[in-house]
């Protein structure tokens, strides 16, 4: 997948170059007036195992033009426990929630954690992140602080209560980083998870990595896609693959995210979205997700229209010239568009390239009826399936 996510930007080209200039994820409403929300499910501080303090990773998001950040600091992680001791484990959230109010931010802040169970066993994918907790404090459990020698109390005997606890207080539960097994690897943790329906959504990006059996799982089981960052560093050198994600992949020109399809802009509706699985992972400018969500992000941000015949200058189109059309692209990613059928476009190659935020022209060939004018493509970073790209027609 790493080969294939390295030839793609290669052929977004200049496109990808001008995003990477500007971070900002923006995506236009849908044509049935959903809005299309970016949203960070995985974000660490300096109160569990990051680098930075709440506040950086307010920045941060307001950088990347995030409509919502989830803190989701681990439960029973410290790693700065000698220099910051906190028993409160909504604090981070608490920090991050007044930095955003003291900018004032549209931004949400979610509250969230990530709870973990001590294994041998597929160390990773035994994580999840609880979103929308009312109260961090009661899910803390025994076991991981034992398992690194740390021998703090806990209220809770062990993580799988932790999580049941979190659904109690009505959490979304999302399967982390399961890894790049196909079918995933699950393990006894994971199982008893499913086996009490406590699981409604799985990373399908994670920072740098993509997985496809991650996706197909999440399509076979009716689960919300998700990207998140899980930042640990800082995002500038998540970024540019600096520090412990240079074994992950190539430098990155956008934060993955969670692109939610939700009915307004705010937290209540978000949660809605994410119940209702309206979600699809946004990974190096590459969709991810269900046709059902993919489509109406990608057809509300493209649109064809024609604006004239003019070669060196305006002029009123006789029947034998060709016709000048512009494909535009409302949103911060670029696509890349391969013709598919019998079209009639002249000065085109078999891929167009339209630039995010920009526009493309392209000429249609002498005595093409306009009149009610539709072009085929396959939209090469739009997936509705592993390796299964979304085809659209673009009209007039």
């Amino acid at each position: 997948m790493k080969r294939c996510a390295t030839l793609l930007a290669a052929l977004l080209g200049a496109a990808a170059a001008q995003a990477q200039e500007n971070r900002e994820i923006s995506f236009p409403d849908t044509e049935e007036g959903l809005h299309v929300l970016s949203v960070d499910t995985h974000v660490h501080t300096a109160f569990s195992d990051g680098g930075a303090w709440p506040d950086v990773r307010v920045l941060e998001a307001i950088r990347d033009g995030l409509d919502a950040l989830a803190i989701t600091d681990h439960i029973d992680t410290q790693a700065h426990r000698e220099d910051i001791p906190h028993p409160d484990r909504n604090r981070s959230f608490d920090l991050a929630r007044q930095a955003a109010e003291r900018i004032g931010t549209p931004m949400t802040v979610i509250k969230g954690a990530e709870i973990a169970h001590p294994t041998t066993e597929c160390i990773e994918c035994s994580h999840v992140n609880a979103l929308f907790v009312t109260d961090n404090n009661v899910l803390r459990h025994r076991g991981w602080n034992d398992r690194l020698g740390w021998k703090t109390e806990a209220p809770l005997p062990d993580a799988f209560a932790s999580v049941r606890a979190a659904r109690e207080l009505g959490a979304f539960i999302i399967w982390n980083h399961p890894g790049e097994e196909s079918p995933v690897k699950m393990s006894e943790f994971n199982r008893q998870l499913f086996e009490a329906e406590l699981v409604d959504g799985i990373e399908v990006v994670n920072g740098p990595r993509y997985w496809e059996g991650a996706f197909q799982f999440a399509l076979d089981n009716d689960l919300a896609i998700v990207g998140a960052s899980d930042i640990h560093d800082t995002m500038d050198n998540m970024l540019k693959g600096e520090a412990l994600y240079q074994a992950l992949g190539e430098p990155m020109e956008q934060r993955p995210a969670t692109l939610v399809l939700a009915a307004e802009k705010s937290e209540t509706a978000i949660a809605d979205a994410f119940e209702a699985r309206r979600t699809a992972a946004l990974y190096r400018h590459t969709l991810i997700g269900r046709e059902r969500e993919v489509r109406p992000i990608v057809e509300a941000a493209l649109s064809l229209e024609i604006v004239g015949p003019e070669v060196n200058g305006p002029k009123v189109r006789a029947p034998g010239d060709p016709v000048k059309v512009v494909i535009r692209n409302k949103a911060s990613s670029p696509f890349a568009l391969r013709r598919k059928g019998t079209d009639q476009i002249l000065t085109a190659g078999p891929i167009i390239e339209v630039p995010a935020s920009g526009e493309t022209s392209i000429w249609l060939l002498p005595g093409t009826d306009t009149s009610a004018l539709s072009l085929e493509f396959e939209v090469l970073n739009a997936l509705i399936a592993p390796r299964r790209t979304l085809h659209v027609t673009l009209e007039v």
